[in-house]
Formats: C-alpha cells, sequence, structure tokens
C-alpha cells in the first residue's frame, strides 16, 4: 500500500486530514473535538501504512497548476505545496523546469478525473487586441508529476484554435449572431472527451451587443455546437459546471427564465440539452455575476447575495440561501467535488470565504487580497489564491463556525505573474494535483 491510497482513505472523511501550518509544523486538520481520538487516530494510521510496506512513508506534496506571463511570453507552471513538516520558508515553492508555454495566457482550467487521478488539464487561453480575439485549449498531463523531475508534466497533442482574428477556429461563427466570439470559462467531462466552454462578449469587448453563449466541444473531432439553438431563452454569462458523475453524467448552464434562472443540462451520452427537472435557481436572471457547481448543488451570485439549488432534491424545494455576500464580487469559487460547502467570493481587492450556502451559515471571513484565481483542494481543506508575485493559502479549518480567525498565509513565488484582460483586471488560472508518490524512506 503506498502513501497515496493512504491518503485517499484519509479524505474519504475530510475531517481526518492532516496539513502543515503557516510555519510549516505538522498538525492535525480534523475536528477539535473529541480531542481524545487524535493520537488514536494517528498512531493506527502509523501502523497501517507500517504493516502494509514495512517502511514508513511520506505523504505526497500538493501541485498547483498555474498561468503566468513572463517577460511578455504566457505559461503554464507548477507551483508546490510541501507535505507535512517542511519549513515554513520552503513551504511553496515554483518547481524547477515547469514552464510550459501556452498560446496566449490562461483564463480558465479544469482537470478530468476530479475525484481521483486529476489526469489531464485543460486549460482555456485567450488574448485580446482590441476588438481580435484569440482563443486555444490546451490538454497537458498533470498525473504522476515528479517535483524532482517534471518532465510528466506535458503538454498532449497540438492546441486546438476556439477562434482567431480573421477565421480558423472550431467554434462556427454561424451558429452565433455575435460579431464577438469570447471564450471565458471551461468545464470538463469526466474523460475530456466533451468539454462546455462560456462565450460572454462582453468580458473581451465591453460595450458589444452579443449575448453569452455555451459551446460543447468534442475534444476528440476537434469539433463544437453552440448550445444556444437549443434553449428557448438567452443564456446567462455565468458558469457553466459539469458534474463528472460516475453515471449519467451532466453539463450545466443557465438560461433566462420570466423572474427566475432556469437550469439547462446537457447529457454526454446521447448530446441532448432541455431544462433539468423543471429546476431554478430563485435570482433574476439579468442580476446573476457568477455562477459555481459544488456536486449536486449550484450556487450563483448576484445582488450581493449567494443563492443555491440542490439538484438532488425535488423540484420546489427549499432553496439553498439567500446569503449576504460581497456587493462587488465578481467569480465563486468552490469544491467541484461536493466535499465541502465552501464559497470563495472573489472581489476587486477582498476573497470571502462562506462556509456554506444556508440560513444558519455563520459569518463569512475574509482576506484582502487581489485575487486574479482560485481554487478549493478538499481533501486537505486549503484554498489557494493566485496574486501578483505570491500565493495565498487560506485554511478553510478556521473561520466560520471553528471559533478561529480564518487563518490565511503569503508565500513569495516570483515566478507568478497574471496576466492583465481587457477589463484591466488581473487574469489567471489555477488547479491542484498531487504529486507523484515520494521516494519510501528506510
Amino acid at each position: 500500500m503506498n502513501a497515496a491510497h493512504i491518503d485517499g482513505r484519509r479524505a474519504a472523511h475530510v475531517t481526518h486530514n492532516d496539513a502543515p501550518s503557516a510555519d510549516g509544523t505538522a498538525r492535525h486538520r480534523g475536528p477539535r473535538r473529541p480531542r481524545v481520538l487524535v493520537p488514536l487516530l494517528l498512531a493506527a494510521l502509523t501502523l497501517l501504512v507500517t504493516a502494509c510496506t514495512g517502511t514508513r512513508e511520506e505523504q505526497s506534496s500538493t501541485l498547483l497548476v498555474a498561468g503566468t506571463v513572463q517577460s511578455g511570453t504566457p505559461e503554464l507552471i507548477l507551483v508546490e505545496d510541501g507535505a507535512d513538516g517542511t519549513a515554513a520558508t520552503e513551504r511553496v515553492r515554483f518547481v524547477a523546469g515547469s514552464r510550459r508555454p501556452l498560446q496566449a495566457p490562461a483564463v480558465s482550467i479544469d482537470v478530468t478525473s476530479r475525484e481521483l487521478g486529476r489526469t489531464t488539464a485543460w486549460v482555456l487561453a485567450r488574448e485580446v487586441t482590441g476588438s481580435a480575439v484569440s482563443a486555444y485549449l490546451h490538454a497537458f498531463n498533470v498525473s504522476d508529476i515528479d517535483v524532482a523531475a517534471p518532465t510528466a508534466f506535458a503538454e498532449l497533442g497540438t492546441a486546438l484554435t476556439l477562434v482567431a482574428p480573421g477565421g480558423g477556429g472550431i467554434l462556427p461563427p454561424a451558429e452565433t449572431t455575435n460579431a464577438v466570439i469570447c471564450p471565458t470559462a471551461v468545464q470538463a467531462s469526466r474523460d475530456g472527451s466533451w468539454l462546455l466552454v462560456l462565450d460572454v462578449p462582453t468580458e473581451c469587448v465591453s460595450g458589444t451587443s452579443g449575448f453569452p453563449v455555451v459551446w460543447l466541444v468534442n475534444t476528440v473531432a476537434g469539433t463544437a455546437t453552440s448550445l444556444q439553438a437549443t434553449t428557448p431563452e438567452l443564456v446567462i454569462g455565468a458558469g457553466p459546471y459539469t458534474d463528472q458523475s460516475a453515471d449519467d453524467e451532466q453539463g450545466y448552464f443557465l438560461v433566462a427564465g420570466t423572474t427566475a434562472s432556469q437550469v439547462f443540462a446537457t447529457d454526454f451520452e446521447d448530446a441532448t440539452t432541455g431544462w433539468f427537472g423543471s429546476r431554478l435557481l430563485q435570482v433574476d436572471p439579468t442580476r446573476v455575476v457568477a455562477l459555481a457547481g459544488s456536486g449536486s448543488k449550484l450556487v450563483a451570485l448576484a445582488d450581493g447575495q449567494l443563492v443555491g439549488v440542490d439538484l438532488g432534491r425535488p423540484a420546489g424545494a427549499a432553496p439553498l440561501g439567500p446569503v449576504q455576500a460581497l456587493s462587488n464580487g465578481r467569480a465563486l469559487v468552490t469544491d467541484p467535488l461536493g466535499r465541502l460547502d465552501h464559497v470563495l467570493v472573489v472581489g476587486p481587492t477582498q476573497v470571502q470565504v462562506h462556509s456554506s450556502v444556508s440560513d444558519d451559515a455563520p459569518d463569512a471571513g475574509s482576506v484582502s487580497v487581489v485575487a486574479a484565481a482560485a481554487t478549493i483542494d478538499a481533501f486537505r481543506a486549503f484554498a489557494y489564491l493566485v496574486v501578483n508575485g505570491a500565493v495565498v493559502t487560506l485554511d478553510l479549518y478556521t473561520g466560520g463556525a471553528s471559533g478561529e480567525q480564518l487563518r490565511s498565509h503569503h508565500f513569495d513565488v516570483p515566478e507568478l505573474v497574471p496576466a492583465t484582460g481587457p477589463n484591466g483586471r488581473p487574469v489567471s488560472a489555477i488547479t491542484w494535483v498531487r504529486a507523484a508518490d515520494p521516494p519510501v524512506s528506510p
């Protein structure tokens, strides 16, 4: 039995994880009661590892896959968050030899097989010059990477061109009436055969008259089709979300209803799209700013409130929220696996952390930071924020009802430099994977 198996079993109940604190020392990352169980659990885990291998094994580190721009060149890089016991000054660091070129700056990223292998990272890269947009989809292997020699971190095939000035991309202009095609977000199916790409023209060219579109991309055939034609009303420029379910896998997005937002779904097996079981998000569709998914739940940000719907419950069931949130929030980040209920609301100069979207949710914590992107590692209960020249970590076992103030820490990573978007805001993309198991200690 190797360390990844042990870590996976511990992660099956997230409250049994361990992780380093801001000063690099090991500490228990489970519930604070009952305390008497902590030594017993750790002792049992140690015995289990020893029994399986006859040796003591180290926990594999976390790798952050993030977009950066260095000397004008857009790249994808790896940043390591070391395992328990790593000194604070060395805990978060750039992985030497991990620079990989991109056709344009990364603006969104998703991984296949989120629950287990997290094998492939699909990166949406985009550049805007005036009203001319170039956008690409890169695929990178992100599994079993040795941080000492990250050769396994390699691009898979040739990038798909979504749109290019003068034509030539796979997004067919005949399937949209928009003069501007502006890919802004990507979500992957479980095996990466299908991608949902959100296209919001106003994100690239302010004042344009275009409407949001969701594109279904067939990565095997290298083709795409607009899902806008299958909807009775306008697509809302928020989301999309793929649940990567092992059974009846779906991709979701929002469509404007009369007074509420309709949840539409695409079935990847038969390529049908329609209103998903009459499910509604009880929020004015003209006020929706962002959408994120977490397991069977969808959460939207509108008018400074978080409102959600649990798709696993019957239509007409009570909605999630509303919960007061940042009035100037522009993006939401959740754990797509549904293991943690936390929701990050990203604003221009602040990131707010909600432990859940429920009527009895405790007050949100926050950190003052200009974040270009964020991700949540639910197994180890950390959130990671991309800032200019650094990574900020948020300890999700603090804040909320924990009785502790939300704990954050700033780690300098000079190699991490966000791009500047067409609206002047910093732009990047980030996700997490596990590094290859470390060598067995004698």
